[in-house]
């Protein structure tokens, strides 16, 4: 039996890849159309995409759909993923938490059926919340300056 030296690695001995090379290797195919190569990017990262974006949202069925939309976008932008930016694990992940969050922030503008809420600004928030209170003051303003001032 032929003994490796520490440290060497037989590099066509898939087992030896680190599990970061491997799926660097599975973007890249990934991106040139491999549908092989994405069913097994799927399998190992899925579980991950998967758990972050639950602990995000805490709904299950819309963690399953937002993580398949999330791999939907792997498949449609793996030729964009750059291995001299960072990890492929990285890019991925950062892809997940960034759709995740888009999702959070689209879902708070919506009450429980999903209609969409209306927006107040701070402005209108004040007169909500006190109404008399600027119509009293501008009473009395109108009352200092008198009627002339008005015109």
């Amino acid at each position: 039996m032929l003994e490796l030296v520490p440290g060497e690695r037989n590099v066509s001995d898939p087992a030896s890849e680190t599990p970061a090379s491997r799926l660097q290797e599975l973007l890249a195919r990934v991106g040139r159309g491999d549908r092989e190569a994405f069913s097994a990017l799927y399998d190992e990262m899925a579980p991950r995409v998967l758990g972050l974006v639950t602990r995000l949202l805490r709904d299950p069925a819309q963690s399953e759909e937002v993580t398949q939309e999330i791999f939907l976008e792997i498949w449609q932008t793996a030729t964009r993923y750059e291995p001299s930016k960072g990890g492929a694990i990285s890019w991925m992940l950062t892809m997940t938490h960034r759709r995740t969050v888009d999702r959070i922030r689209a879902s708070q503008g919506r009450d429980v059926d999903g209609a969409l809420q209306p927006r107040i600004d701070d402005h209108d928030a004040g007169r909500r919340a006190h109404p008399n209170v600027g119509a009293n003051a501008l009473g009395r303003d109108y009352r200092v300056l008198g009627d002339d001032a008005l015109q």
